[in-house]
């Protein structure tokens, strides 16, 4: 933790970039989060990414069932400290049909959650990973959909993402098998970063 004039002349020195843009005022924000244990919102997109089935499955090209990410979100060395959380939301729909659409949650390219859907065409992850006083460990529930109601849980897994380097969280998305006329859209997503 830094002390007051420590923060004081970080503050300073911040504010006096003659830019004011995306990555100082994030900068600032990791300040005022790492001081003052502000929760802040560290990613945040509301530009819609579309991903278009082909109908194919097996041509060796990119196919409906192989997984395609859609959003990238790096977290830089070091950030993942003590007990501190990540909440992770995002917002997705699809055309409903027959065909398994699956939605997956990546640390590090482990799956930390999937939500698979057929005819529903709206959906949503929602998720909190936890690290586990540790910069090389996390804990989540392992069920990206679940969680909030009595009907739903996961596994509770332990990822070993070390954030001594940069951690990425993806968002991906796959079909079953061949699908025709078919679309998988990110709506948008943000994480935020929570103080432990």
């Amino acid at each position: 933790m830094l002390s007051q004039s420590e923060f004081a002349s970080q503050v300073d020195r911040r504010f006096l970039e003659p830019e004011e843009s995306y990555e100082s005022l994030l900068r600032l924000g990791m300040l005022l989060h790492k001081v003052c244990g502000i929760p802040i919102v560290f990613a945040k997109s509301t530009t819609p990414v579309v991903r278009s089935s082909t109908n194919t499955s097996g041509t060796g090209g990119v196919d409906d069932n192989e997984e395609v990410t859609l959003a990238t979100i790096t977290i830089p060395a070091g950030t993942l400290q003590n007990r501190m959380s990540m909440w992770l939301h995002a917002m997705w729909t699809n055309t409903g049909g027959a065909s398994t659409k699956t939605m997956i949650v990546r640390i590090n390219g482990a799956s930390v959650g999937t939500l698979a859907a057929t005819t529903n065409p709206n959906n949503q992850i929602s998720m909190v990973i936890h690290s586990n006083n540790a910069l090389n460990a996390q804990k989540v529930v392992n069920n990206a959909g679940g969680g909030w109601d009595a009907s739903s849980g996961g596994a509770m897994i332990s990822p070993t993402a070390d954030n001594n380097s940069d951690v990425t969280i993806t968002l991906s998305c796959t079909w079953g098998a061949a699908a025709n006329g078919e679309n998988i859209t990110l709506q948008e997503y943000m994480l935020m970063l929570v103080p432990g």
